[in-house]
């Protein structure tokens, strides 16, 4: 006869579910964060970004009753919300490029821990106007409608849900990525 200990057993099974648990919850934020990494290096920057370097955006000024295209506003508006999409809202003040992973580490808990449960629906895009909808941007260079999305931008010609969606894929068809995300080594 083979005994064992019950408490010792469920104490053990206790802590392996939240082992997985914590692991399931690093693996989604990692890639979720991995996600909107992508969305901002996708996303075109804009013409006069120039030789500014990357981790520098000029802005232009911001006018009262209405928004500036600038460098950085397309990238700068990758947005996470959770539970529902309404919170992906266009911001006409947001060209800081490193602020999308920080908002969105922030709202996933960063270290502190997952503000979300496992099973809640967590939603990333972007709401800047003419990165989708034709007729903003207008004159010589209208290619595409003047939507980013329809080849405006030298930068992004195939637009930029394309090239995300394909990046998105290889990252889940790999399947090592995400692996190494609930492993803890992505």
């Amino acid at each position: 006869m083979i005994g064992s200990n019950a408490k010792e057993v469920q104490k053990s099974a206790l802590a392996m579910q939240d082992l997985i648990r914590s692991r399931l919850q690093r693996m989604v934020n990692s890639f979720v964060v991995d996600c909107i990494e992508a969305g901002v290096d996708i996303s075109p920057i804009g013409p006069a970004y120039g030789a500014a370097g990357r981790d520098k955006v000029d802005r232009y000024a911001y006018r009262p009753g209405g928004w500036v295209q600038e460098p950085g506003l397309t990238k700068g508006n990758w947005m996470l919300s959770i539970g529902s999409s309404s919170g992906i809202k266009f911001d006409p003040m947001q060209n800081d490029i490193h602020e999308p992973v920080r908002k969105a580490m922030q709202a996933l808990g960063g270290s502190a821990g997952a503000t979300w449960q496992l099973g809640s629906k967590l939603y990333f895009g972007n709401a800047t106007p003419y990165l989708m909808n034709k007729g903003i941007n207008v004159g010589a260079r209208a290619r595409g409608g003047g939507a980013l999305e329809y080849g405006y931008s030298d930068q992004a010609p195939e637009g930029v849900s394309k090239p995300l969606i394909e990046q998105i894929q290889t990252v889940l068809g790999i399947g090592t990525k995400l692996k190494g995300y609930f492993d803890g080594t992505e």
